[in-house]
């Protein structure tokens, strides 16, 4: 039987570890900080999800601002949703952003 040692639990470092072990080998696993390495514990991982997070909590608010405009309106409903997806189309990009947000109310 093989003993390995590895040094770091990065990505490289547990993934290494784990196929050793299924191979067979005696593997001792060394890292000074939390397995996982600076991408799963403070760098990659947290950022996107911070991102995301973010990126969420702002189609929130404008799903919240269609929907206080929609009830103050007596025509809520589909028909209006639809209209307004139909005038929005296509408007979101370019020059056209300008526009698209006066028409669309981004």
């Amino acid at each position: 039987m093989s003993k390995i040692l590895i040094i770091g639990g990065g990505p490289g470092g547990y993934v290494a570890a784990i196929r050793a072990a299924q191979l067979g080998a005696d593997v001792v696993l060394v890292e000074k900080d939390r397995v996982g390495g600076t991408c799963l514990n403070r760098g990659c991982i947290p950022t996107k999800t911070y991102y995301k997070t973010a990126e969420l909590m702002h189609q929130m608010k404008k799903i919240i601002r269609v929907c206080n405009r929609w009830r103050s309106r007596s025509d809520c409903g589909w028909q209006t949703a639809s209209s307004t997806q139909k005038k929005c189309r296509g408007y979101p990009r370019g020059r056209h952003r300008a526009i698209a947000q006066e028409l669309c109310e981004y």
